[in-house]
């Protein structure tokens, strides 16, 4: 194994480690949502490979069909973003995070400060491992926040729900 990768596998690991306890899934009302008072809803999932990425479709895909009326914004990482999701006519703003941030170190700054321009009613991390997602989703200004926590109902209901795709349905 390389150098740069035995970096990267201490970092996700340091970091991970860090944020597993950044933040928890907020259910007020009794977890119940007015369908509404929901008008716009961001869903983070920092990461540029294309298959991650196409990954959040269904969620989207769910959030709309739940929500009608509500915008949806998109917090990703990479280009592909635009492409994949161009249309769909309740998303509203793509933010965008460079591919290589230490090469565009200024440009994945503003990234970071750009979630805050915006309040949401509902902010969603995708993926629980996620540490740049969990810290995200922390920053973000909403009323609800899901950090992708497990929900120990839906384990047992289903016998498939350690499959990304079952965690990111609503």
């Amino acid at each position: 194994m390389s150098v740069l990768k035995n970096i990267n596998n201490v970092k996700r690991t340091v970091l991970q480690a860090l944020t597993k306890n950044v933040g928890t899934s907020l259910s007020a009302n009794g977890g119940k949502l007015n369908k509404a008072d929901i008008k716009r809803v961001l869903i983070v999932r920092p990461n540029h490979r294309l298959g991650n990425q196409l990954l959040i479709t269904p969620i989207v895909e769910d959030v709309t069909n739940f929500f009608p009326d509500a915008k949806i914004d998109l917090f990703v990482k990479g280009n592909v973003a635009p492409i994949i999701f161009q249309n769909y006519k309740n998303i509203d703003h793509i933010l965008r995070l460079p591919k290589q941030h230490f090469k565009q170190l200024l440009q994945y700054i503003k990234g970071w400060l750009s979630i805050r321009k915006e309040y949401y009613d509902i902010v969603i991390n995708v993926v629980p491992n996620s540490s740049s997602g969990r810290l995200l989703t922390k920053f973000a200004r909403g009323k609800y926040k899901f950090y992708g926590d497990d929900v120990e109902e839906l384990q047992q209901k289903y016998s498939d729900y350690q499959h990304i795709a079952k965690k990111s349905g609503l």
